[in-house]
């Protein structure tokens, strides 16, 4: 599944802001390992970039399995009693 990034370089910490469209998701990360992840140029500060869950995963966004499983559901499965 596709999904797509939209990044900022913030000039007070230098790092990447990138947020998953269609989420809230947001994340802060180091602007060398995005742009390794995602495949962006150094010269780049602003943009919006398609990214396969794999890779929208490796940066660090919570993605849902491919069988429709929503986050909570994989960290809390019904089988563990409490």
């Amino acid at each position: 599944m596709q999904y797509q990034i939209r990044y900022v370089l913030d000039p007070h910490t230098l790092n990447i802001i990138a947020s998953l469209t269609g989420t809230r998701q947001q994340l802060a990360i180091n602007p060398r390992a995005f742009r390794k992840l995602a495949g962006v140029s150094e010269r780049a500060v602003l943009g919006s970039l398609p990214v396969s869950s794999a890779v929208a995963a490796e940066i660090g966004f919570i993605i849902p399995d491919e069988k429709g499983a929503n986050a909570n559901e994989r960290l809390h499965p019904a089988s563990v009693s409490a």
